[in-house]
C-alpha cells in the first residue's frame, strides 16, 4: 500500500507539474500573441490615424489623395476666379460696344432723314424744271436721277435700320446668354469648392470615426494582459504543491516493513508512525487541496474575465467591420464615398453643362460677327450713290447756271449740295462707327473665343483630373476598406492557445479528486495499522503506544514548508524552528 501510494503521488506530481508547466509555457505565449496581435493592431490604427489630413508629411493612402484633391480644387477654383473676371471684362466691352449700336442708329435715322429731305427738295426741283419747259427738260431728268438716288438711299437705311434692330436683337439675345452663363458658372464655381470641401471633411471625419472606434476597441483588448498576468502569478504555487507532495512521500518512505522486525516493541513503534501519518499526509494533502482548488477558482475567474474582454472585443470588431460597409448607414465610410460620387458626378455634369454653354455662346459669337460684316458691306454700298449725289450736284449746278430761267433754283441747288454733302459726312461717320464696333467687338469676341477655347480645355481637363483623382482616391478606399476588413486584436494562434489553456485548467479538478482518494487509502492505512496494533498491545500488556518524537524530530528536518514541520511537531510532542510559512514559495 505504501510503495501504491507513493506511485500514486508521484503520478500527481507529475500530473500537476504538467498542467501547471503547460500553463507556464501557454500563458508567455498567450502574451506574445497578444502582443503580437497589439502591435498589428497598433500599426494598422496608426496609419488610419495618419489616414487623416493633418498637413503633415506623414500623410498616406487616402489622406494623400484628399490632399491632393484639395490643392487641385484650390488650383481650379482660383483658375475659374480668373476666368469669371475674364468673363466680366469681356461683358464690359461687350455693353460699351452695344452702346455704339445706339450711336449708329442715330446716324442711320440721320441719314434717312436727310434722304427723305433730298427727295422732297428733287420733287420741288422737278415741278419748278416742268414748269419751264423746254429750257428745264434736262434739269428734270437731273432731279429725276436725284430723287431716284434719295430712295435708293432711304431703301438701303431702311434695311441697314433693320439689320441693326435684328442685330440689337441678336446682341441683346447673346448678352442674356452670357449673363446666364456668367451666373450658372459663378454658383457652379461657388459651390464647388465649398460642396467638395464639404465632402472632403466628412471623409475625413470618417476616417477619424475609424480611428476612434479601432483605438477603443483595442484599449479593451490591452485589458485581457491582467488576467493573463494574475493566471501566470497563480502558476507559481506549483512549487508549493511539489514540495507539499514531496513531504508526504517522505513520510510514507519513512515507513519500514514490519517482516523484517522480531522485537514486538520496534513492531509497536513502526505501526504507532503509521498510524499517525495519515493525520500529517493528510493535514498536507488539504493544503494541496486548497491550494489547487485556490488556483482553480483563480484561474476559473480570470480565464472567464478574459474571455468575456475577449468575446466583448470580438463583437465590437464584428460590428465595427459591418459597419464599414453598411449602406444604410449615414456616416458609414462606403456611405459617405456614395456621397463623394454622387456629389462629383453632379458637378462633373454642371460642369459639362457649362461648357456646352460656353460653346452656345462662341457659335451665337461667330453668327453675330457675320451680321456685322454684312452690315459693313451695306455701309459701302453708300459709296457709289454718294459719289452719283455728288455727279447729280455738279450736274445741277451746270444746268442751273446755263439756263436763265433755271436761276431762281440756286437756292435749290445749294440745299442740294449741303444735303449730299451732308449726307456724305453722315455715312462717313456711320462707316467710321460701324468700323469701330467691328474692331471693338470683333476684338472682344476673338479674345472671349480664345479665351473660352483655352477654358474649355482647362475645364475638360479638370474634370478628367479629378475623375481620375476621385477614381484613385476611391482605390485607395478599397485598400483602406481591405485593410480594415483584416483588422483583429487576437491572432487564431492567440485564441487557440487561450482555448488550450481553458481546458487545462479544468483538468486541475481531477488533481483534486485524485487526492482525495489518496486520504481514503490513507484512513485505510490507519485503520489497518490500528487493527495490527490490538494483539501486539495485549502481548505487552499496554493499551497505548507513542511513536518516539527523535524519529518525527529527523523526519521534518528535511520538510521545507513550516507548517507542516508545525503540524508533524504537535503529533510527536516537541517545537520545530520557524520556516517558511505555507503558501510561501521556496526556490530550489
Amino acid at each position: 500500500m505504501r510503495l501504491e501510494l507513493i506511485a500514486t503521488l508521484n503520478r500527481l506530481v507529475d500530473h500537476t507539474e504538467e498542467i501547471f508547466l503547460r500553463l507556464a509555457r501557454q500563458c508567455p505565449q498567450l502574451l506574445s500573441e497578444m502582443s503580437a496581435g497589439l502591435n498589428r493592431s497598433g500599426e494598422l490604427l496608426q496609419a488610419v490615424e495618419r489616414g487623416q489630413e493633418d498637413g503633415s508629411d506623414q500623410t498616406s493612402g487616402i489622406a494623400a489623395e484628399i490632399a491632393a484633391a484639395r490643392r487641385q480644387i484650390q488650383d481650379g477654383s482660383d483658375q475659374f476666379v480668373r476666368m469669371q473676371q475674364a468673363d466680366d471684362q469681356f461683358f464690359d466691352q461687350l455693353d460699351g460696344a452695344i452702346q455704339r449700336l445706339s450711336d449708329l442708329e442715330s446716324q442711320i435715322a440721320e441719314i434717312k432723314e436727310d434722304s427723305i429731305e433730298m427727295e422732297l427738295v428733287s420733287l420741288n426741283a422737278m415741278t419748278v424744271a416742268l414748269k419751264a419747259g423746254p429750257a428745264g427738260l434736262a434739269f428734270s431728268y437731273i432731279t429725276e436721277e436725284l430723287k431716284r438716288l434719295s430712295a435708293q438711299t432711304i431703301e438701303l437705311t431702311d434695311e441697314i435700320t433693320r439689320r441693326g434692330e435684328r442685330l440689337r436683337t441678336a446682341f441683346g439675345a447673346f448678352r442674356e446668354s452670357l449673363h446666364e452663363t456668367r451666373d450658372f458658372q459663378s454658383r457652379l464655381f461657388a459651390g464647388l469648392r465649398e460642396k467638395l470641401t464639404a465632402s472632403f471633411d466628412e471623409l475625413n471625419e470618417g476616417i477619424s470615426s475609424v480611428a476612434q472606434t479601432m483605438s477603443g476597441i483595442r484599449g479593451r483588448s490591452m485589458q485581457v494582459e491582467t488576467p493573463l498576468r494574475a493566471i501566470m502569478e497563480e502558476i507559481q504555487s506549483q512549487d508549493i504543491i511539489k514540495q507539499s507532495v514531496e513531504h508526504v512521500v517522505i513520510s510514507l518512505n519513512e515507513v519500514r516493513e514490519l517482516e523484517g522486525i522480531e522485537s514486538v516493541e520496534h513492531k509497536l513503534d513502526e505501526l504507532a508512525f503509521f498510524r499517525q501519518l495519515p493525520d500529517l499526509c493528510g493535514n498536507v494533502l488539504d493544503d494541496v487541496s486548497e491550494s489547487i482548488r485556490r488556483s482553480l477558482t483563480l484561474f476559473r475567474q480570470q480565464a472567464d474575465a478574459a474571455r468575456a474582454i475577449i468575446a466583448e472585443v470580438e463583437q465590437q470588431r464584428e460590428e465595427f467591420i459591418a459597419s464599414l460597409s453598411r449602406d444604410d448607414q449615414t456616416d458609414s465610410m462606403r456611405a459617405r464615398f456614395a456621397g463623394a460620387s454622387t456629389l462629383l458626378e453632379s458637378l462633373l455634369q454642371d460642369i459639362d453643362t457649362s461648357i456646352q454653354k460656353k460653346r452656345g455662346i462662341a457659335e451665337q459669337s461667330a453668327s453675330l460677327m457675320r451680321e456685322v460684316r454684312a452690315m459693313e458691306e451695306d455701309f459701302h454700298s453708300f459709296a457709289g450713290l454718294i459719289t452719283r449725289f455728288h455727279s447729280v450736284d455738279i450736274a445741277s449746278r451746270i444746268e442751273v447756271s446755263k439756263q436763265e430761267v433755271l436761276q431762281r433754283m440756286s437756292g435749290t441747288v445749294e440745299q442740294m449740295t449741303t444735303l449730299t454733302q451732308k449726307i456724305d459726312t453722315d455715312v462717313d461717320t456711320a462707316l467710321a462707327i460701324t468700323k469701330d464696333f467691328i474692331q471693338s467687338v470683333s476684338g472682344s469676341i476673338s479674345n472671349y473665343q480664345a479665351v473660352a477655347m483655352d477654358e474649355e480645355r482647362f475645364v475638360l481637363d479638370f474634370s478628367a483630373s479629378m475623375r481620375t483623382r476621385y477614381q484613385t482616391l476611391f482605390a485607395a478606399n478599397s485598400e483602406f476598406s481591405e485593410a480594415l476588413a483584416g483588422f483583429s486584436l487576437f491572432t487564431r494562434r492567440f485564441l487557440s492557445l487561450f482555448t488550450e489553456t481553458a481546458e487545462d485548467v479544468l483538468r486541475l479538478e481531477q488533481l483534486i479528486e485524485d487526492i482525495t482518494r489518496v486520504k481514503e487509502t490513507l484512513a485505510e492505512i490507519k485503520t489497518a495499522a490500528e487493527r495490527r496494533m490490538e494483539p501486539l498491545l495485549q502481548e505487552v500488556g499496554r493499551s497505548e503506544w507513542s511513536v518516539g518524537s527523535e524519529r518525527l524530530q529527523r523526519m521534518i528536518e528535511r520538510f521545507t514548508i513550516f507548517t507542516h514541520k508545525k503540524h508533524a511537531g504537535e503529533l510527536g510532542g516537541f517545537s520545530v524552528e520557524q520556516g517558511a510559512e505555507s503558501g510561501e514559495i521556496t526556490f530550489f
